[in-house]
């Protein structure tokens, strides 16, 4: 692939603040001089990622992750280096400009990026199918207006589209843009065996089917669709019984990672605030976004997942789960709570009338009726109770002890004595049991749950060094030198590169610094970046970071800075006397070398006696 020039590089990081990139996928909250947010590569309930905008880069603490705006959306979109400065540069307009003058060619382009562009070419073909001047197309827009009762400009706003039943056009256009075979078999819109070495061998997988994109939640890409029968779906189809079916799993869709419609919803609740309302199904979703309730999101598959949940909880601490009028709907609910809890979400639920949707319920009776219905959302624990428990009046003792166990287990997902205690008040309440009673069963329980645990075989966590305080000297002087500017080129003059400890991350990095001082080739510390990306050096990428985010409590005196190097030095030393005794023992005692060996040891051994003397350097 073409390299991206590295004035271009630095123009785009220049030109951009990474809080405006950060803040598409994390709900970022003013900390001081800095931004704090749920981390995006791990579930969490209790802030860990930071982001400074000062120095324009991100660090997370439960991780260990840090880096600029180019490795935050590389890790987040799963993208190399150089797609994601191509990324961002066509988010912001910004033009690339390539070593070689000229972008990468069509073979070049990555799979990941070939299938979203595939998505995209496709959505547009579906969209244009559905507003077709032709018979098949007009019964499905007739089916979306009159049996739906859905509106064009809805329609045009979600680019909703129509599988034609018997048509290799899309086939066609995929070809002529030049997409790579692997791409087309591997994007999921077509059913591929493996043995096809031509667009036109593959067969639609969506055919007569009205089309609904389903979009990622950061930039609102396509990348899946779900289909709906029609009356024209061919009976042929493998599976025409199904009313609704969905794209497969694919290198840019996972279902249980997405949410319909979170890419607008989210946008709602960061600009408005509020909650976020969780329906059933997509077309409850769009239904109630064309009636103003505009943060509305569906899951993606049959029931909600905890990567779901924890990207909820990226924008908000709030989720009103709709509950459709059957038992199956409660039941989901009930499933689904525990791990809401566990996110940290405070969850209310609103009950419909048996036997409606948010779909129906919003066409026949409006939005006023809706909205009374949400008026009166109950608590998580009053749902749960009342799901559990319908007659506690009517319940034996025995009954309720049950009742109470099974919303222990819900309780005990939160991590928070105030949440615990709150709810079993509550719930002890709503049941009829004295609190107190309530309390102590509870104790009971979480001891019992506690010693069952310890009892199973745990594995030891893993020692990660990085996350652990950095206490060597080449990390205290890396410290130094990426917090204090000019500083580099000072130390650089004073020690030599061979004096650092290079089998340490730190080490590396600092000799890595030195060296490219000493050469008349140090570019400053974005430069650094670009060069450890471009070699893919996580580790290092990750500590630079971790320094960075450090407080000053590393900072030292211009006398203490003396101290390091004399320090840094004694260290070289040692290294090197035990490198000297294991060559002598190999080397042949009549030889040139063994007495040049010697003559080295000597050398070091004095300065036991007489160290170097190194100038006072003060910060």
């Amino acid at each position: 692939m073409p390299l991206i020039s590295r004035n271009c590089i630095e123009d785009i990081r220049n030109r951009i603040d990474i809080v405006d990139v950060v803040q598409n996928v994390v709900h970022l909250k003013r900390s001081g001089s800095s931004y704090k947010g749920l981390s995006p590569f791990t579930q969490e309930k209790t802030p860990s990622f930071f982001v400074h905008p000062d120095k324009q880069f991100f660090y997370c603490f439960s991780t260990s992750t840090g880096g600029d705006l180019f490795r935050f959306v590389q890790l987040t979109e799963d993208l190399d280096f150089t797609e994601a400065v191509e990324a961002i540069a066509n988010r912001y307009g910004i033009p690339i400009e390539y070593e070689q003058g000229n972008g990468p060619s069509q073979e070049s382009r990555s799979l990941r990026k070939e299938i979203l562009e595939i998505h995209d070419q496709a959505t547009h073909f579906y969209h244009a199918a559905f507003k077709a001047d032709h018979q098949l197309s007009l019964e499905t827009r007739r089916y979306w207006l009159e049996d739906r009762k859905f509106s064009l400009e809805l329609a045009e706003e979600f680019s909703i589209g129509f599988a034609p039943p018997k048509t290799d056009k899309l086939n066609i256009l995929l070809k002529q843009k030049g997409f790579s075979m692997e791409a087309i078999k591997e994007c999921g819109l077509f059913y591929a065996y493996g043995n096809e070495s031509d667009p036109m061998q593959l067969k639609p997988r969506f055919r007569g089917r009205l089309m609904i994109p389903i979009r990622e939640a950061v930039h609102g890409e396509v990348i899946a669709f779900t289909a709906r029968k029609m009356p024209c779906t061919p009976s042929d189809d493998s599976s025409a019984e199904a009313k609704y079916i969905n794209s497969p799993e694919t290198k840019i869709f996972h279902k249980s990672d997405v949410l319909f419609n979170l890419e607008r919803a989210r946008r709602e609740v960061a600009s408005k605030g509020g909650s976020f309302i969780m329906v059933e199904g997509q077309l409850d979703a769009l239904r109630c976004w064309e009636k103003g309730l505009t943060t509305a999101i569906a899951p993606q598959g049959t029931s909600i997942t905890e990567t779901q949940l924890a990207k909820l909880k990226r924008y908000s601490d709030h989720l009103e789960v709709i509950l459709d009028g059957d038992n199956a709907g409660q039941k989901a609910a009930l499933r689904m709570l525990p791990m809401a809890i566990e996110a940290g979400l405070e969850v209310q639920f609103i009950s419909l009338p048996q036997g409606t949707d948010p779909d129906s319920l919003l066409i026949e009776e409006g939005v006023e009726t809706f909205q009374e219905r949400r008026n009166k959302k109950v608590s998580a624990m009053h749902f749960a109770t009342e799901t559990i428990l319908p007659s506690p009046e009517q319940a034996t003792a025995q009954h309720k002890a049950a009742a109470m166990r099974r919303l222990f287990e819900i309780i005990a997902k939160s991590d928070s004595e105030i949440v615990r205690n709150d709810y079993l008040q509550e719930s002890a309440h709503l049941l009829g049991i004295d609190s107190n009673v309530a309390k102590t069963d509870f104790i009971r329980f979480i001891r019992n749950q506690s010693s069952t645990n310890s009892m199973q075989q745990s594995i030891p966590e893993e020692k990660n060094s990085s996350r652990e305080r950095l206490t060597t000297v080449e990390a205290d002087l890396l410290y130094l030198v990426l917090h204090h500017d000019g500083l580099g080129e000072r130390i650089s003059e004073i020690i030599n590169a061979e004096w650092i400890d290079t089998t340490t991350t730190e080490g590396r990095l600092l000799a890595h610094i030195v060296s490219d001082i000493q050469e008349d080739l140090w570019e400053g510390i974005d430069h650094l970046i670009t060069q450890l990306s471009d070699e893919s050096r996580e580790s290092e990428i990750n500590m630079v970071y971790a320094l960075r985010a450090q407080t000053s409590s590393n900072d030292t005196s211009g006398a203490d800075l003396t101290n390091v190097f004399r320090t840094l030095f004694s260290k070289y030393r040692n290294r090197r006397l035990d490198e000297i005794n294991r060559e002598l023992q190999k080397t042949d005692a009549s030889s040139n070398a063994f007495r040049l060996l010697l003559g080295q040891r000597s050398d070091l051994l004095q300065t036991k006696a007489n160290p170097p003397e190194f100038p006072k350097v003060t910060l």
